[in-house]
């Protein structure tokens, strides 16, 4: 499938074309997932496409009962 967007993704990498099959976050330990989502939505503060991504994922926590700590990590 051709891709059009910026040539940095095409010619670096393409998340199209991850091995997402092979991704099982259950193989990270809790302390592991909490500092990815705390590093991500770090991120998002300085990526103007970033926020819905983690309005998304703030609601999932909401959804799945997740503690209020980890709920924090996505609006902080």
């Amino acid at each position: 499938m051709e891709r059009s967007g910026p040539s940095s993704q095409r010619d670096q990498w393409d998340p199209l074309k991850l091995p997402w099959d092979t991704f099982d976050p259950s193989s990270y330990t809790w302390e592991q997932r909490e500092a990815i989502a705390y590093w991500w939505t770090l991120l998002s503060v300085f990526d103007a496409s970033a926020p819905p991504v983690f309005a998304e994922a703030l609601i999932k926590t909401y959804e799945v009962h997740e503690e209020d700590a980890v709920r924090r990590c996505f609006f902080r």
